[in-house]
């Protein structure tokens, strides 16, 4: 018996989209593997679908810490079972000081800041936060493992969305607009689907370990 190798994703979202107002005349492979990269950008942004977290070693009198690559935005921080509140950056300059354990951070340019700056004792922090995906290179890239397939769908709407708004004209607007509908339906219905594992509470932060295999941040020196 012959083995059915399975289709690339990718392959198949493009053979759905010619089917569909997506004219290989108008849009190259190029063209629609790029735009399938802003849907997938755009779709992991919006549900937050993928979070990850990491663990940041405090090193005393050390205020900043590299961000990951694909750092997108933060969903929780703890340290010490307590959640970090987010300070201004004009405020967070200010209280670089060591007066306490840390209980504030600030994000700029690529780093994280712990406010006040970390002593010896200074309790490990934990981040939750929503990473941007890698982008596709070709059409043998595959979904993030944390990215439901059966949502690949949306992908499809969105790509729709933009090419038939881009190519004007009654009917194609009209589409344009039921494309955009679902594709927003569905993106809200992933958000839905990981509502429960998005938020970390202060008592699950301080429960888990940093040596069972969660990353670690390093020092900005």
């Amino acid at each position: 018996m012959t083995a059915i190798t399975p289709q690339p994703i990718l392959v198949y979202l493009l053979a759905r989209l010619r089917q569909s107002y997506v004219d290989p005349a108008l849009y190259s492979d190029a063209d629609v593997l790029s735009f399938l990269n802003d849907a997938y950008r755009d779709a992991c942004e919006e549900s937050g679908i993928l979070h990850t977290l990491v663990a940041i070693t405090p090193v005393a009198g050390q205020v900043e810490y590299a961000l990951p690559a694909d750092f997108s935005s933060v969903n929780s921080i703890a340290a010490g079972g307590q959640l970090l509140e987010p300070q201004p950056l004009g405020e967070a300059l200010a209280a670089r000081v060591v007066n306490g354990v840390i209980s504030a951070y600030y994000i700029y340019d690529g780093f994280i800041g712990l406010l006040p700056t970390p002593t010896d004792n200074a309790a490990a922090v934990m981040m939750h936060y929503s990473a941007e995906p890698t982008p596709f290179t070709d059409y043998g890239s595959d979904l993030d493992p944390r990215f439901p397939v059966e949502y690949a769908d949306l992908l499809i709407h969105h790509v729709r969305w933009r090419t038939q708004l881009i190519s004007g004209g009654a009917e194609r607007i009209q589409q344009a607009g039921l494309d955009k509908g679902i594709y927003d339906k569905r993106v809200t219905e992933l958000r839905k689907s990981v509502a429960n594992t998005q938020h970390i509470t202060p008592k699950q932060v301080s429960l888990m370990l940093p040596d069972r295999g969660i990353r670690r941040l390093v020092p900005n020196v």
